[in-house]
């Protein structure tokens, strides 16, 4: 299966400048990965020549292939790609080239990537493809003069972008070019690209990403690029590409509105009309007007030819299975069987009335419906305005679907109709967490008992998804709001929106589009866009540390947070402290101690230290506390051990100097006079210094290991270069004296800090204000002062967060003689988001010091601020919204102007269209109610697969098996004959033919093929159980459990095996353990706790005695067979040796 990466590979950000010129940028570009090298000779470098070899042979056919060599730990995956309207012989040279370099520029690395302009080529040891990745990788700038009229530059440019967007999300190669009027005989050319194997859907959404970083990092360049793993674009006032377009019409008669600020995050666009002066084309080299004209007729005579029922039926089957990813690997369900009529359910929830709705989420509405058959469901109606909202529906349905666990909430069905588009789950009764854990009634509804219950239930739920379920996935929004709770208070994941798929060996992914809830995110994914399990788990802590305190994460404190109480509490010695007080007593200490320790192993910073969620069961299921220690939190915010107080107040900004200063001292680590660590801190003093004189922000970093120290200092964003040098030499001969053995320590004032330590520290937010000054000129009037700097800050706050400099300036009317003026800014080394959060913070605190003065400057560690009511900067900021400068564009926001014109021939283009697609409607409309009315009217199923859609050809499973010879035997059981097959596609399985003697009738059963067989074969076999060692036992021990507990508690049908035994257990590749042969399996309702029967089948040795002496079983009779199976294989011995004598007496009650 093909995946969506893409012909640019870098992951270093690179700026190059270039003078104006026609033709390609043809620099070449090369990265080489740090995950590990390889020998010469070895198996890698066996299989890395044969996939470059394939690449460079393959890569001209297509101009885009896939593929990969050998078996993990040497396999090698490669991809190459080439700009869409190259010739085969250029892309074959290009191929050649790229592949002849990529090893001389990265020799013996197990990764590398190289660009050249008109191909590229990546290789991995680890399987890349798939990953969508919108990161911004690459800025070029192609020099020139900037734009005489930037206002209308920036919005023809926009139409341009929005509109080869479109070309290319439904253009086959993902390539569009095209050009707009800008000025009278000077057009804008444009071009976009995605990877050729992206949905169309994705295209847009990486190329918007893109696009969101053009005011930041192209500014008013007139010629520029900007690449990221997926997708690139270019623009520029010259022609840079080959493909022929016809001459620009005249520029429009007046320029459009000027753009707008953006809002952040800023919106998906919506689809706007073609702007009448663009000439857009694709790849194929069809101008779009031509197309469209070309089309229209086609189509019509389409519309004779293709009506039909049949055709029909066949249309609505391809649509639906390319919609939701019909050839998905893991695709164990049809998407068809899941689909419910749109009448039924508008009928089923009243119209979607108000006083259905259960509630409100980011894409759309949750209504509680009542189907026909008296079923009580959920539906979920996504906004009809949300491009996002269908990514959701296509993410939920292939991925819930296929999951079945207790404590997950089950997708019952959806709906996709125009463009509606619904979800249909079970319907929980209790509401979510949220609401119960931080509602009124709390106390009388949330005892401990079932807060632990809830802590339980959703680590079981996540264990099944991060490992026990036959995907991997990462829910990535797990919070209170996502938990629903059932009638009996039991917990179900919820909202799937967001999670991602993982595949076996993979262990993190990388992105742009981080999707989460402020508060629940961890440290690496809000940073670098990293998630991966562990993410869950930071998550999965907060959670915890929520249901014990009662607390929202997002509350806010005096300069803390909950995980930050938390740990504080927990080092005093009083965690308890952080128990909601609703509990009063009623609560057993070592199971909230336990819990409150979890919670913080679960939110410690680094990721590796992090517990797994099979460990976290484990902890919760033990008797003792004798877990690792955790450590600091992730966003920790250290208010204790300083030898200053945490917020200091100077009433004279007019009289700060730099001698002035404000300091924090770090007393729980120390070096000693004359350690390698002090040498260390003198000469990252003396770098810091230095550098300070050429740049308003640096950091240095000397030494390793313990002995590394780490300094950062800043100047403020008005501070003028001399001064800042200065600063910087005062206060390093300050902090020596100040803090003289500390390993951490800080000192700030109004013009520069600087801070070090032994960690690093560099993209840790801090955003509690450390120090404040102002300068108590009493405001005249105090309202219109704050109403007018709360207004100025906010529009300050995504200028800063988005600019590469993290600072923004700005001005607004205070009074009719006065301004008021503000400069806000973030440490370079934060992220946007944390930048908008700390100045929010700060700026919050600022407001509060109004009456102050009307002057006044905060700083913390990641970010300050400073406003006054005269102006207090010379050189001002790239970013100014309040002096006279037009704000940045936004290629992402809603076009509001309208078009005055439009030509008559796209009128008369349109027309011919619409009667087309009405045309379109008739003819279908009796086949479509036809295939209709073949569904059952209302009932949505109990299983998330129907029988029909597992059924499979006999001809086809006779032809897998050669007729099922006997050299594709595996083995026979007392129902039938085992064999091995191969489907026409490659896949490997193993079907199960029962015999007509069982009194069964002819039937076949297909499994997943399991190359290592049953467990017996290797137990008891004396040569194949030295194989065996401890490791493996254990492993296939606990694999065994994890299968049975599911069964018996977990899945939402309660199963007894009934034949639990070790030729029912097969092994995989990895010797991890499957249980199979459900033959004899029982279904148990809810509430039932044994059943009796007169029929006992099984083998014997393995039953209970209550089960074969009286027939009585329950899941204590499975658990009585996995302790013989545990037995059997700790020993090795066969626990059926004994009786072996005696089979030919009856004593074998079974097979």
């Amino acid at each position: 299966m093909k995946s969506m990466i893409s012909f640019i590979f870098l992951s270093l950000l690179l700026l190059h400048f270039y003078n104006p010129i026609r033709g390609q940028n043809t620099d070449p570009f090369v990265i080489c990965g740090t995950n590990g090298n390889y020998t010469s000779g070895s198996s890698f470098q066996q299989n890395l020549n044969q996939t470059l070899t394939s690449l460079a042979a393959n890569a001209s056919h297509t101009g885009y292939y896939t593929t990969s060599a050998g078996q993990n730990p040497n396999a090698v995956y490669g991809l190459i790609q080439c700009r869409a309207y190259l010739s085969k012989e250029d892309c074959q040279t290009c191929a050649d080239k790229v592949v002849s370099e990529v090893t001389q520029l990265c020799p013996y690395r197990k990764e590398a990537t190289r660009y050249n302009g008109e191909c590229s080529l990546q290789y991995s040891d680890w399987r890349f493809f798939g990953q969508l990745d919108s990161t911004l990788r690459i800025i070029v700038t192609y020099g020139g003069e900037k734009p005489s009229n930037m206002t209308l530059f920036r919005s023809q440019l926009r139409y341009l972008l929005q509109n080869l967007t479109l070309i290319a999300q439904t253009d086959n190669s993902r390539l569009a070019m095209g050009s707009i009027s800008y000025l009278t005989f000077t057009p804008i050319y444009g071009m976009v690209e995605c990877v050729r194997d992206l949905s169309g859907q994705g295209c847009v959404f990486c190329l918007q990403d893109l696009f969101e970083f053009i005011p930041s990092a192209l500014g008013d360049q007139p010629n520029g690029q900007l690449s990221a793993i997926s997708c690139s674009f270019r623009y520029g006032l010259f022609k840079f590409f080959q493909f022929s377009l016809p001459p620009p019409p005249p520029p429009p008669p007046s320029p459009p509105l000027p753009l707008q600020p953006p809002p952040s995050p800023l919106p998906r666009p919506p689809t706007s009309p073609l702007e009448p002066n663009a000439t857009f084309a694709s790849s194929n080299g069809k101008v779009f007007r031509i197309v469209i004209m070309a089309i229209t007729p086609v189509a019509v005579v389409a519309l004779i030819i293709v009506p039909g029922i049949y055709c029909c039926f066949l249309y609505w089957g391809k649509y639906t299975r390319k919609l939701f990813g019909g050839n998905d690997e893991y695709d164990g369900s049809s998407s068809e069987t899941l689909l419910v009529p749109f009448s039924v359910l508008k009928a089923a929830t009243s119209g979607f009335s108000d006083g259905n709705k259960l509630g409100q989420g980011g894409f759309g509405a949750v209504y509680k419906g009542k189907m026909p058959d008296g079923q009580e469901v959920a539906v979920k109606r996504l906004l009809t305005s949300s491009s996002q909202g269908l990514e959701e529906l296509k993410t939920e349905v292939r991925l819930v679907a296929k999951l079945e666990h207790t404590n997950l909430v089950r997708l019952l069905g959806c709906c996709i109709q125009g463009k509606e588009q619904l979800l249909v789950y079970e319907y929980i009764s209790n509401g979510n967490l949220d609401q119960l854990l931080f509602g009124e009634n709390k106390k009388s509804i949330l005892t401990w008992e079932t807060r632990y219950r809830i802590i339980v239930g959703i680590a079981r739920g996540m264990l099944y998804l991060h490992e026990d379920s036959r995907l991997k996935i990462v829910h990535r929004d797990l919070k209170g709001a996502n938990i629903l709770l059932d009638e009996s208070m039991n917990p179900k994941i919820a909202d799937f929106g967001t999670a991602r798929l993982f595949s076996a060996t993979q262990t993190h992914i990388s992105t742009k589009k981080v999707a989460g809830t402020r508060g629940y995110m961890p440290p690496e994914y809000v940073k670098n866009g990293q998630f991966s399990t562990v993410s869950d788990v930071y998550s999965f802590g907060i959670l915890v540390l929520e249901i014990i305190s009662g607390e929202r994460i997002t509350t806010p404190r005096n300069y803390s947070n909950l995980q930050s109480d938390a740990w504080e509490h927990w080092v005093d010695g009083k965690a308890l402290n952080l128990l909601d007080k609703t509990l009063g007593l009623k609560y057993p200490r070592h199971e909230v101690l336990k819990c409150i320790h979890i919670g913080l192993l679960c939110v410690q910073k680094s990721a590796s230290k992090r517990p797994k969620m099979s460990s976290i069961i484990l902890m919760l299921s033990s008797n003792t506390s004798n877990f690792s220690s955790p450590r600091k939190p992730a966003f920790y915010i250290n208010n204790r051990d300083t030898r200053s107080c945490s917020v200091v107040e100077e009433p004279k900004i007019s009289q700060s100097d730099q001698n002035s200063a404000y300091f924090t001292c770090q007393n729980d680590r120390n070096y000693t006079s004359g350690s390698p660590y002090q040498l260390n801190l003198n000469l990252t003093f003396k770098s810091l210094a230095s550098n300070a004189s050429t740049d308003d922000y640096s950091t240095a970093s000397i030494g390793s290991g313990p002995d590394q120290v780490y300094g950062l200092i800043q100047c403020t964003g008005y501070t003028p270069r001399d001064a800042c040098q200065a600063c910087a030499t005062n206060m390093v001969a300050q902090i020596t004296q100040m803090c003289p053995n500390q390993k951490q320590g800080s000192i700030y004032n109004e013009k520069c800090t600087l801070q070090y330590s032994d960690m690093d520290f560099f993209s840790d937010l801090e955003s509690t204000p450390r120090f404040i000054m102002w300068n108590n000129v009493n405001a005249s009037d105090l309202v219109l002062l704050k109403t007018s700097l709360e207004a100025l800050l906010k529009s300050l706050w995504p200028y800063a967060a988005e600019s590469l400099s993290r600072i923004a300036s700005g001005n607004s009317t205070f009074t009719k003689v006065k301004n008021i003026y503000a400069l806000v800014q973030c440490s370079k080394g934060i992220s946007g988001s944390d930048c908008l959060t700390c100045l929010q913070n700060v700026s919050m605190t600022c407001l509060l010091f109004l009456d102050k003065g009307e002057s006044g400057f905060l700083f913390a560690p990641s970010c300050n601020l400073r406003y006054d009511t005269h102006l207090f900067y010379s050189a001002l900021p790239a970013f100014q919204p309040g002096l006279d400068q037009s704000p940045p564009p936004s290629l992402l926001e809603e076009e509001n102007q309208s078009i005055s014109h439009v030509e008559a021939s796209k009128i008369s283009v349109i027309l011919v269209m619409a009667a087309a697609l009405a045309l379109l409607i008739v003819s279908g409309t009796y086949s479509f109610l036809l295939w209709k009315n073949r569904r059952k009217n209302g009932v949505v199923g109990d299983s998330n697969r129907s029988l029909e859609s597992l059924l499979t050809e006999f001809d086809k499973l006779r032809e897998a098996t050669n007729n099922f010879a006997d050299e594709n035997k595996l083995g026979q059981g007392g129902f039938g004959v085992v064999y091995k097959g191969k489907m026409v596609g490659g896949q490997e399985i193993a079907v199960k033919r029962l015999s007509t003697g069982s009194k069964q009738e002819e039937k076949l059963l297909v499994y997943e093929y399991l190359p290592n067989g049953s467990l017996d074969k290797f137990l008891f076999d004396k040569n194949r159980r030295l194989k065996l060692n401890w490791e493996m036992r254990y492993n296939i021990i606990v694999g065994i459990a994890r299968g049975l507990l599911y069964l018996h508690e977990e899945c939402p049908l309660k199963i007894i095996h009934r034949d639990m035994k070790a030729s029912n257990i097969l092994l995989d590749e990895s010797m991890t353990p499957k249980i199979s042969d459900f033959g004899l399996a029982r279904l148990f309702p809810g509430t039932q706790n044994h059943c009796i029967t007169t029929r006992i089948v099984g083998t014997y040795g393995y039953m209970a005695p209550e089960y074969a002496v009286r027939g009585r079983y329950s899941t204590k009779s499975d658990v009585y067979s996995f302790g013989i199976l545990v037995l059997e294989i700790i020993t090795g011995m066969e626990a059926l040796g004994q009786w072996n004598s005696f089979e030919d007496s009856g004593l074998n009650l079974g097979r």
